[in-house]
């Protein structure tokens, strides 16, 4: 189906109608201007979903999936099937995140050489500014 010139691909009982219209809409606002051409969404498992967003613009050259929240980016390629979810674990695995914090986004770039750069972000830890006065109090 079409919505507002983007393809779409999902199962009909995961959206109604209604929903699915907001849903692209709310998607559409991330990218330049007419350049989201494919939105794809899967179900993983009850309350999880995959959605895939493809460019269609040359120099752009990006696919978008959001799983668990997780933003992944691939840059220069598209992910194959399941690709996006080996990169979650990669990370997920190798990663240095002595905090627990959450992981927020992935970006994937082809390199020349073959090769792929991996970049993450945690979500930052909450803190409270503590401002120290130093010096002799007065009387």
């Amino acid at each position: 189906m079409t919505i507002d010139n983007v393809v779409v691909e999902v199962d009909p009982t995961i959206f109604t109608d209604e929903a699915l219209k907001n849903f692209i809409a709310e998607r559409k606002k991330n990218f330049v201007a007419e350049t989201l051409k494919k939105i794809s969404i899967r179900r993983l498992s009850e309350n999880r979903f995959a959605v895939r967003y493809s460019t269609t613009v040359e120099d752009l050259k990006s696919s978008f999936t959001e799983t668990d929240g997780i933003k992944i980016t691939a840059r220069g390629f598209n992910f194959a099937e399941g690709e996006a979810e080996k990169y979650i674990n990669y990370v997920k695995e190798n990663a240095e995140n002595p905090n627990g914090e959450k992981l927020t986004e992935i970006i994937v770039t082809m390199c020349d050489d073959g090769k792929v750069d991996v970049h993450y972000k945690f979500e930052g830890e909450k803190f409270e500014r503590i401002r120290r006065i130093t010096g002799t109090p007065t009387k």
